[in-house]
């Protein structure tokens, strides 16, 4: 049964199964990667794809093919990319932290 399903290809990419026909599906293969996974192949998901390009059945073979370990990894690694390439997103998330630190009462001191 393994190696039939490893035999298998599928897109990965969500919103190509997000289309509800066969014009949407075409509009939508032409405006994001498919990232066509050959026999279950992740590698090229995991180069060029970010961690909502896929849907939650292709990030369920994507842990069962890569293990969890390497999924984590490529999550954080591609979250990592996004705070670093995205000034406005970082300093809006230091702003955020600094508001909630100036506004949050001092700890509680217990006696």
């Amino acid at each position: 049964m393994g190696d039939r399903v490893t035999a298998l290809s599928f897109t990965a990419q969500r919103k190509l199964w997000d289309t509800t026909g066969p014009l949407e599906w075409e509009r939508a293969k032409q405006d994001y990667n498919p990232f066509w996974t050959p026999r279950m192949n992740f590698d090229h998901v995991m180069r060029h794809a970010k961690g909502d390009d896929l849907d939650d059945f292709g990030m369920v073979l994507l842990i069962a093919y890569k293990g969890q370990d390497a999924v984590n990894h490529w999550v954080t690694t591609e979250l990592r990319r996004i705070l670093v390439t995205n000034v406005d997103f970082s300093q809006s998330l230091i702003d955020m932290v600094q508001r909630e630190e100036s506004t949050s009462p001092p700890p509680h001191e217990s006696y």
